[in-house]
């Protein structure tokens, strides 16, 4: 029951990202935000929504039965992550100014405090907690089991965090 609850999780997620991406290609404004006047996903942010629902989906079924196909997928989204992730938190860190985060689309109304078309600190710090779990779980999901309760309790207290950023109007925090 846990992880058929897991893999609906997992595609529910999956399926926001990709339902957000939809929207910025096809510019419908009401999938793009929770709420008319509220910020925006951005379209990185989606992509690695998606991917992230498809690595905890497969991590899943590679458990299940391992498979050489499901285990290059999930390299292959993590792989996406880390890149896309990684080089938004180098070019923030650095404050370098690549527009990466306006690649596949361009993002004009945003929120005081967030740079256009790239994900808050803590989305990017997530996305590559996610990424490196999926690299973890196929290498030796046993031996780093006892770091994934850690990967999604740091996550969790992100979400939480981004939530609550949300609701008080701090753009930093989601």
């Amino acid at each position: 029951m846990r992880q058929l609850l897991i893999k609906f999780i997992a595609v529910f997620v999956a399926l926001v990202g990709v339902s957000v991406m939809y929207a910025w290609w096809s510019d419908i404004t009401f999938f793009k935000t929770i709420a008319p006047g509220f910020i925006t996903m951005k379209f990185t942010t989606a992509l690695c929504f998606a991917s992230a629902g498809a690595i905890l989906f497969l991590i899943l079924r590679y458990l299940e039965e391992p498979s050489d196909v499901t285990e290059m997928i999930i390299l292959f989204m993590s792989l996406i992550i880390f890149i896309l992730m990684g080089t938004i938190f180098i070019s923030q860190f650095f404050n370098i100014k690549i527009g990466l985060g306006n690649l596949f689309v361009s993002e004009i109304d945003i929120a005081d405090g967030s740079i256009p078309g790239q994900p808050s600190l803590g989305n990017i710090l997530s996305f590559l907690l996610i990424a490196l779990a999926g690299v973890m779980a196929v290498k030796d999901f046993i031996k780093y089991r006892h770091q994934f309760f850690s990967i999604g309790a740091i996550i969790g207290i992100i979400g939480l965090l981004a939530l609550v950023g949300y609701g008080i109007s701090i753009p930093f925090l989601y």
